[in-house]
């Protein structure tokens, strides 16, 4: 899966959940909990990835440029 793809995936998933306001991908999104953990487990199924606790946090998953580079990483991880 390419990194444009990943990016489309990860803003559908955001508008899914009521973020339909995202200027560009390195700003700051502003989420509750309860949008957060919609949005993760909305990842984790389409990906078929497991977010480790460690990352779950709202300050360090905030833009869609961190959410790509996640996924990205747990995908490589899955295929080694």
């Amino acid at each position: 899966m390419y990194k444009e793809e990943i990016r489309e995936q990860v803003i559908q998933i955001f508008e899914e959940n009521g973020c339909t306001y995202i200027q560009d991908y390195d700003t700051e999104i502003l989420l509750d909990s309860i949008s957060f953990v919609s949005i993760v487990v909305g990842v984790e199924v389409f990906f078929d990835i497991n977010i480790p606790d460690i990352k779950l946090r709202i300050s360090e998953l905030n833009t869609i440029n961190k959410w790509e580079n996640l996924i990205i990483d747990l995908l490589s991880e899955n295929v080694r």
